[in-house]
């Protein structure tokens, strides 16, 4: 079966359960997936299991071609949110207390909700530090299409959440501050803990350093002057500076089973080398990628080397491509297969250091030497926490960022326009 879908694995075992078929006996191709990022992790499912039911019933080849629009209605779209929330702040802008709810519209079923709904709650605080703090969150079904996975998977709307209160709390004291000077504020500071317990480390908190770059060289301050003096001349169209961070958690903390990969390389007696792994290519330019970390350890030439397309025949139980993960579990494992291949070379290599890689590779043809081999990988429990009873939770790490954008609005008919993204 050759499908649009990330989660072949899941793919095989609905199959399974309709065909009567063990998943020895089905093979699941993926090349590539377009429009995907979250919103065809599971519901693909659907057309899927149609299509391969009709194909095995049949006896003949099966193909489902949709519409964009028709493939809009039936992917599912990311969970609409209410926030209520009660926030305590000093005069200075400082955030002391914070009861926060989250109320996500999963839809008709569960779908990947209750997973979406722990990551919105992981990173309500986003950049900021807040003492004392409480989260719930809550799925609530509807009467509706049921919501899914969408790129960020929860994640934008509990950044949301932290941005619209810190603007409430700017708009409160704005005859006071500035607004990037209260957020800039309660900005992690290096070794505090986040309310889910896990410590911001200095070695890897870049937020302040990169605020405090980004403000000198995009010229914050004279922007935000000569913004001023425009809205004070204008009547109808006005212009805003605004200045965020975010942080972003990697790492399915829920599912511990997710941190792991396998590869397979593959070494030609001509010296070429064909790899696969169990990720899929979705837009993010993960093939590129491990194309890159395979040349670079093989100390080869990337056009020596070629992907061949996912497929569960080649890697099984092969983790979904969700949770910019993907890049951090197969390149390792990719490494793991490599490395053994040049310890497996290395003697030859020795024994004839003058050798290109494609008169080594066939040397080792001649003695014997197997050319082909599996990587595999694990993420170490350590970097993994999912204790929400003792509030002890805990990512691999955080990805971050900081930017700055300039906007027009006209005043009368709402039209707007980004002049500046820094």
């Amino acid at each position: 079966m050759s499908n649009k879908f990330y989660e072949s694995p899941k793919a095989n075992l609905f199959l399974d359960l309709i065909t009567g078929l063990a998943s020895n006996e089905i093979i699941c191709h993926v090349t590539r997936v377009g429009g995907g990022f979250g919103g065809k992790e599971s519901r693909n499912i659907i057309p899927c299991i149609t299509v391969a039911l009709a194909a095995y019933d049949l006896q003949m080849p099966v193909r489902l071609c949709l519409t964009r629009a028709e493939d809009m209605k039936l992917t599912g779209h990311r969970h609409p949110f209410k926030i209520v929330y009660k926030v305590g702040f000093l005069h200075s802008g400082k955030l002391k207390s914070l009861d926060l709810c989250l109320y996500g519209n999963g839809g008709y079923s569960t779908d990947s909700s209750l997973i979406m709904i722990e990551r919105a709650m992981l990173h309500c605080d986003n950049i900021y530090k807040c003492e004392n703090m409480r989260v719930r969150g809550r799925i609530c079904r509807t009467n509706l299409p049921s919501n899914t996975a969408m790129r960020g998977f929860g994640c934008p709307q509990g950044l949301l959440a932290s941005e619209l209160i810190m603007d409430q709390v700017c708009s409160y004291l704005q005859t006071n501050y500035e607004q990037s000077i209260i957020r800039e504020l309660n900005i992690y500071e290096p070794n505090e803990k986040t309310h889910f317990s896990q410590a911001i480390e200095r070695k890897d908190w870049h937020v302040p350093k990169m605020w405090k770059n980004l403000k000198e060289t995009a010229l914050y301050e004279q922007r935000l002057r000569d913004v001023e003096e425009f809205n004070e001349k204008n009547e109808f169209r006005k212009r805003g500076l605004s200045m965020i961070g975010t942080k972003f958690g990697i790492g399915a903390t829920s599912a511990l089973f997710f941190h792991q990969a396998g590869a397979l390389v593959n070494i030609y007696n001509d010296g070429s080398v064909l790899i696969t792994h169990g990720g899929v290519e979705i837009g993010q330019g993960l093939q590129m990628k491990m194309l890159q970390i395979t040349a670079e350890q093989l100390g080869i030439d990337i056009s020596l080397v070629r992907l061949h397309e996912t497929a569960t025949d080649k890697i099984p139980n092969t983790t979904p491509t969700v949770g910019s993960l993907s890049s951090d579990l197969y390149g390792p494992a990719l490494i793991d297969a490599c490395q053994q291949l040049n310890k497996k070379l290395a003697p030859l290599k020795v024994k004839h250091p003058t050798l290109t890689w494609e008169k080594l590779i066939e040397q080792a043809y001649y003695e014997r030497i197997q050319l082909f081999t599996n990587g595999f990988y694990i993420v170490p429990e350590k970097f993994l926490k999912h204790n929400w009873e003792k509030n002890d939770v805990n990512f691999m790490y955080f990805t971050q960022g900081v930017g700055m954008s300039e906007v027009e609005i006209d005043c009368l008919t709402g039209d707007f326009h980004i002049l500046r993204t820094d």
